[in-house]
């Protein structure tokens, strides 16, 4: 399990994979966060607009 710092260093490299167009690693990052905290409403609503779907 990761720290609570790399859980949030985590979350930010997906965000600025998304910010900077790499759309792919974004998902991918953020899949593994989701796959550890389900609950991440911050989380799904990225993956949720990034993937243009319903989770």
């Amino acid at each position: 399990m990761l720290e609570p710092e790399a859980q949030g260093l985590e979350l930010f490299m997906g965000q600025a994979y998304a910010i900077s167009g790499r759309r792919d690693s974004a998902v991918a990052v953020l899949r593994r966060v989701i796959a550890r905290e389900p609950g991440n409403v911050q989380v799904r609503d990225l993956l949720r607009e990034l993937e243009g779907r319903e989770l």
